[in-house]
């Protein structure tokens, strides 16, 4: 499961927090393993020419350990386990980058769904085989902590509230636009270039929501979920969820993080939740859930009324964290 580091939520004067990077698999399959990248941040209204706000250089994860003791991959009888020289350091379900020892370097990101030192069991079934000694499992992910006066500035809460702009009365701001990160590494000695963003918010938006409420809408989901990820109580679905949503309420004019109504945000995110599961099912078994049609038209109701041209829910325009008073929804004609 993939987390959405591309566009994370940072809240307001709570130190300590931490910004993520994963270069994109397709490079690190291509040219190895990353060596640590420098970071810069500006101001999303910033121009790339302007001083970069904050810059230094990214923690890269320590973890570089090789194949040991048994081999491991396709050829083996289970293809989903790997024994390591150590498993200090190892988080599961973070991405790692296993590497064979072969002239043409065959590479898989992996991501360990279990530690049993030394053997470690990965979410999928490896594609290459990989011999002791010579095969490297090493770490992908860049981190720093964000600086805590830059985190503790309410001008930097990105809100239009918080910038010298005129909004007209009873017309809701909207959503000033997000930090950028530019960061800067190194692949098999070529050069690279990626960016995030960030958001500084009061409360961040977040689904409070588990297999438990799925049923509620669906009494069987739970046995319908794939081999593969078996076990995992449809959670990659709901990761996708709440991106999907976060999208869609921006669309809207409303970004998720100004919600300050968790009651009306996880019903939309189970709503949307429930879609994507039928949309699983559909792909593997060629015929669409009776139920699908029922979840998407739900899933729309709840955003038209709440968010856009309804208007209903509670949201925080400002930098305060307080509920907004606000204006008309959105109104779209032809």
């Amino acid at each position: 499961m993939r987390n959405p580091h591309n566009h994370a939520a940072l809240i307001f004067n709570r130190t300590g927090q931490v910004v993520n990077f994963y270069p994109p698999d397709a490079e690190l399959i291509a040219e190895g393993a990353p060596g640590a990248a420098t970071y810069s941040i500006w101001r999303g209204t910033q121009s790339n020419n302007d001083a970069a706000m904050l810059t230094g250089t990214a923690t890269l994860d320590t973890v570089d350990t090789t194949v040991a003791t048994t081999a491991a991959g396709y050829a083996q009888a289970n293809r989903r386990t790997v024994t390591l020289s150590t498993t200090a350091s190892i988080v599961l379900g973070d991405r790692y980058l296993l590497t064979n020892g072969a002239t043409t370097k065959q590479r898989e990101v992996v991501v360990p769904m279990g530690n049993a030192t030394p053997v470690i069991t990965l979410e999928e079934d490896l594609s290459f085989d990989y011999a002791i000694t010579s095969s490297t499992f090493k770490g992908t992910r860049h981190y720093f902590t964000i600086d805590a006066t830059f985190i503790a500035d309410s001008t930097n809460i990105n809100v239009w509230g918080s910038y010298p702009t005129v909004v007209l009365p009873n017309i809701p701001a909207e959503p000033a636009p997000p930090f950028r990160v530019r960061w800067v590494y190194s692949l098999g000695g070529i050069n690279r270039e990626s960016w995030t963003a960030f958001d500084v918010v009061r409360h961040p938006a977040k689904a409070n929501l588990s297999v438990v409420d799925l049923r509620s809408v669906c009494p069987d989901i739970t046995a319908w979920e794939a081999r593969d990820q078996r076990g995992q109580d449809w959670q990659p679905q709901l990761v996708r969820a709440e991106q999907d949503v976060a999208l869609d309420l921006r669309g809207d004019g409303t970004a998720a993080n100004e919600l300050n109504d968790p009651q009306f945000y996880d019903r939309l995110v189970l709503w949307r939740w429930w879609q994507g599961i039928g949309f699983d099912l559909w792909i593997r078994s060629g015929k669409k859930p009776d139920w699908f049609d029922e979840a998407k038209e739900g899933y729309q109701q709840l955003r038209a009324k709440y968010v856009a041209a309804g208007a209903r829910a509670w949201v925080d325009k400002g930098t305060a964290g307080s509920t907004t008073s606000r204006g008309s929804g959105q109104l779209w004609f032809k």
